[in-house]
């Protein structure tokens, strides 16, 4: 199958449609990376929904690592939809099942996916359970110990950009006008650089850590 590999700025210019058929594409074409990669974007994209329904759910001391949590479930599994409806009902329940194990007293191991196949075994990791390093409190740290090593400007990006859901643009506005003495000063290719730097980066680290 001819499949071109995007790269992160490109990835950013589609919309969820389009990068929802970008992901079947690099499935189909066995570039399982190039999927996951796209996935984790997309995922990203709804981590203010994922807060707003976590924040209504769970403590408010919580939310942030149960958003992380779902994110780090998310790209463990795999998602075979074709469309935006599709995607977002499927990182609910992943989020909703992340949640529901938060409350479950006491906290045992936490049950696989409904959505994980074996496929996910071969492509993605194991399946999201409490064995794999999805575990709240170690996915935030592995996040805080990623920013602590980034330079203030490159760490403000990653905050506005892949955690706020600002645009490369306005991320680039707003990191230049917060350090106006940066030289040179930030652009939009800089944005997409850092944030991909940063996600390969997380990848990473958290499949190292699953072993």
């Amino acid at each position: 199958m001819d499949f071109r590999r995007k790269t992160e700025h490109e990835l950013d210019l589609l919309d969820d449609d389009a990068l929802i058929a970008y992901i079947a594409a690099a499935r189909a074409a066995g570039d399982h990376d190039a999927a996951r990669a796209a996935l984790g974007l997309l995922a990203n994209r709804r981590l203010p929904d994922l807060i707003r329904r976590i924040s209504m759910k769970a403590p408010a001391s919580d939310v942030e690592d149960l958003a992380m949590e779902t994110l780090a479930s998310a790209l463990r599994s795999t998602f075979d939809g074709e469309h935006t409806g599709e995607f977002v009902n499927w990182l609910n329940t992943i989020c909703d099942r992340r949640v529901a194990d938060f409350h479950r007293k006491p906290r045992l191991e936490q049950e696989p996916l409904p959505e994980e196949h074996e496929e996910a075994e071969e492509i993605w990791g194991e399946g999201a359970t409490s064995s794999d390093f999805s575990d709240a409190a170690d996915v935030r740290a592995v996040i805080e110990q990623l920013l602590a090593e980034l330079s203030e400007a490159h760490r403000r990006v990653v905050e506005l950009y892949v955690f706020e859901g600002y645009s490369a643009k306005q991320t680039a506005d707003q990191v230049n006008m917060e350090s106006p003495d940066l030289n040179p000063q930030m652009t939009e290719d800089n944005v997409h650089q850092i944030a991909k730097r940063f996600r390969d980066e997380l990848r990473g680290r958290l499949d190292d850590a699953s072993g």
